[in-house]
C-alpha cells in the first residue's frame, strides 16, 4: 500500500512541473529542423489551414492534423502570412500567429 502511495505521488509531482500550454510542451524541436539559409525552422500548430498563397481569398491546400516542423520565410509577405516549406518538399502559406517561431 505505501508503495502505491510513493509511486501515486512521484508521478503527481512530475506532472506539477508541466506547461499549461499544451501547443508549447508538445510541440516538435524546431531547432532539429535543417532549412535552407534563407529560412528559418518553426513549428506550424495542429489544425492550421494551410493555402495555395499569401492570404484567405487563395485556395486552402491542407489543414494540419498535428503540429508539424517547417522552415518559414524570414518575413511576412502579404496579409500576415508566411511562406512554409515541409519536410517533403511542399510548399504553402499559413498565418503568422500559427507558426511557433
Amino acid at each position: 500500500m505505501k508503495a502505491a502511495l510513493a509511486l501515486a505521488l512521484m508521478a503527481a509531482a512530475s506532472c506539477a512541473g508541466t506547461s499549461a500550454d499544451s501547443r508549447a510542451s508538445s510541440s516538435p524541436n524546431p531547432a532539429a529542423q535543417r532549412c535552407a539559409d534563407s529560412l528559418i525552422p518553426a513549428v506550424a500548430y495542429r489544425g492550421t489551414d494551410v493555402y495555395e498563397g499569401p492570404g484567405p481569398s487563395t485556395r486552402m491546400v491542407a489543414v494540419l492534423k498535428e503540429d508539424t516542423p517547417v522552415c518559414a520565410a524570414f518575413s511576412p509577405h502579404a496579409y500576415g502570412y508566411r511562406q512554409v516549406t515541409f519536410a517533403d518538399g511542399k510548399t504553402g502559406f499559413v498565418t503568422e500567429d500559427s507558426l511557433s517561431l
